[in-house]
């Protein structure tokens, strides 16, 4: 797992099996990770800190094996929206599959991570909710239309226009995410 924490970058894997080895030198950070196929992932120029409160950091795949640590703007809440500050983000094999290209349907640039855990900073809403700040959470990365046939009969997973976070859309290795 790759995970930015306060200006640092954390590895951790869960499996003592598994193999992973990092170089930092510099400004650069050298992951392998030969089990998913990976020879190395090289960020460049890597910046782990940010300038104002109004930014942070991303990890953000700007192209085919282009993974670059961005400082990006901190989002602004709408209303139904909450705040999530990201504790841990996992890479999973469709990271793997977006990072190396192969994802039939994934667009660039987009900021990757759909397996997250964070802790509710803030919430926006006119209505009560069942989540308060300090709250942990997780989050469904599925964005799907709501109106659509499946939608309606409860199959959102296979919705006619889906999206996935940090495949379609930007995902959660930000250090803060908003989310509905």
């Amino acid at each position: 797992m790759l995970s930015i924490e306060d200006g640092f970058i954390r590895i951790e894997s869960p499996d003592p099996m598994e193999y992973l080895d990092a170089e930092v030198e510099k400004d650069t950070i050298t992951i392998r990770q030969p089990n998913f196929g990976i020879d190395r992932i090289k960020l460049e120029h890597v910046k782990l800190s940010c300038k104002g409160d109004n930014a942070m950091l991303a990890a953000k795949l700007e192209n085919k094996e282009q993974l670059v640590i961005k400082e990006i703007e901190r989002p602004k809440l709408n209303d139904g929206e909450a705040l999530i500050k990201v504790l841990y983000a996992g890479v999973c094999g469709s990271d793997v599959t977006v990072y190396s290209g192969k994802h039939p349907t994934a667009t660039f640039p987009v900021v990757l991570g759909h397996e997250v855990l964070g802790i509710i900073e803030d919430i926006r809403s006119d209505k009560p909710v069942q989540f308060k700040i300090g709250d942990r959470v997780t989050v469904d990365p599925l964005i799907s239309c709501g109106v659509c046939e499946a939608c309606r009969k409860g199959f959102s997973h296979v919705c006619k226009e889906l999206k996935l976070l940090g495949i379609h859309e930007d995902g959660d290795m930000p250090s803060i995410r908003k989310h509905p």
